[in-house]
């Protein structure tokens, strides 16, 4: 059992739901939403800006009725929420600015944008629930290199003690410019369980960390198609999750890492048996309503009702997490 203080747990149980699991939906990416719409209309991303507000005001609206939180930015998102704030949905803030917003990161990059640290509207508003900063992170990068991101972890780990909200960490394993898509799948679970270990330690003052499945189930025998290469069992992959646990001081949830729902529902349940508490999707769940722009009344009705079926299939396959309280 983690010692979270009273105002702190009010908080985490916000963000969970009544089984004490963390089950959230993010749409805090600006730049990804733009891309996909800009490509869609043949524009430049500074034209669909409008159209991105649009549609996450929409994801916020008809999400919210069903998952335990909405992970969302600090420019679009937090004023949409505020308006439509629902009373079981909780609110976790990303701390970092998006507009400039990267997909891929490189491996020199230490450029971290914030939103204001000294904001009243971002740090004293008793709508945010929780804090979330998220970093690319490979043991393999420039010491100096780590060394920022491990600063900035720590910076807004002691922001959030300051003023008792919880803090989730995200950290994500991205493969370096050398390395082959099956080099990168060889060395994940053995990146993600470290990861686990090092940035649940007590200097980050982490309450959740959110990671990346340790595996790519596209190189499992149970779930592979194609001619890949093999690299592990099922029961290897089962033992990978259990090994995150076991590593990580704190609760852990799983991302969604881009892939669809159907990769992402194998991923929730395999590692909620294995001690996950719960997961923090983005793109799987909400992407395709997309695919009825621009008519707004065809999306909200895919939110309604297909988003509605992704989150049920979620719920369950998360039935067998670890409550956030029982670490």
């Amino acid at each position: 059992m983690i010692g979270y203080n009273t105002k702190k747990t009010k908080d985490l149980e916000k963000i969970s739901d009544e089984d004490g699991i963390i089950r959230a939906v993010g749409i805090g990416t600006i730049g990804k939403i733009a891309h996909y719409l800009a490509n869609m209309l043949d524009t430049s991303t500074f034209n669909v800006l409008h159209e991105v507000k649009e549609f996450k005001k929409l994801v916020i609206e008809e999400l919210s009725h069903f998952y335990s939180a909405i992970s969302t930015d600090a420019e679009i998102g937090l004023p949409i929420f505020e308006s439509y704030e629902r009373k079981n949905c909780g609110l976790i803030l990303s701390v970092q600015d998006r507009k400039n917003d990267r997909s891929v990161p490189t491996e020199e990059d230490t450029e971290i944008n914030l939103i204001s640290l000294k904001s009243e509207r971002y740090w004293k508003n008793e709508t945010i629930n929780a804090y979330k900063l998220t970093l690319h992170y490979r043991d393999e990068l420039q010491e100096e290199v780590k060394e920022k991101l491990k600063e900035t972890a720590i910076l807004i780990g002691q922001l959030c003690q300051k003023i008792q909200k919880p803090y989730i960490l995200e950290i994500i394993c991205f493969p370096l410019s050398e390395e082959t898509e099956l080099d990168f799948a060889k060395k994940l679970p053995d990146a993600i369980i470290k990861i686990a270990e090092h940035f649940s330690e007590r200097v980050y003052s982490a309450d959740i960390l959110k990671i990346d499945f340790p595996a790519d189930l596209r190189y499992c025998k149970s779930f592979s198609r194609g001619n890949r290469m093999m690299l592990y069992s099922l029961s290897e992959v089962e033992d990978f999750c259990k090994s995150v646990t076991e590593a990580s001081k704190i609760p852990w949830v799983v991302l969604s890492g881009g892939g669809d729902i159907e990769q992402f529902k194998i991923k929730v349940e395999i590692s909620s048996r294995n001690g996950a508490s719960g997961f923090l999707g983005g793109r799987a769940l909400w992407l395709d309503a997309l695919n009825e722009y621009p008519d707004k009344s065809k999306m909200r009705d895919w939110l309604k009702n297909k988003g509605k079926e992704y989150y049920e299939t979620l719920l369950n396959c998360s039935r067998e997490g670890r409550p956030i309280f029982s670490k």
